[in-house]
């Protein structure tokens, strides 16, 4: 009788181990995806501050030149 219940123990552990070792795989492609997903969105944040920035500089060069068209035509 006793084993009968060491065989049905160790059937279930070897059973989760084959079903844990078959999820393992789409558990690494699963990561990969949601690493790949993580640049995509890091490149896209900083492509997204970088034309903040030339739009504020863009912005800063106009507002100088305004005023030192301003300051000339007063001389």
């Amino acid at each position: 009788m006793i084993w009968l219940i060491l065989v049905v123990i160790i059937v279930v552990v070897l059973a989760v181990l084959i079903l844990s070792s078959r999820n393992s795989p789409s558990d690494a492609a699963n990561y990969q995806t949601m690493v790949e997903l993580y640049a995509i969105r890091r490149r896209g944040e900083v492509a997204q501050f970088k034309t903040g920035v030339r739009r504020d500089a863009a912005d800063a060069r106009r507002a100088l030149r305004v005023e030192l068209d301003k300051q000339s035509r007063r001389k």
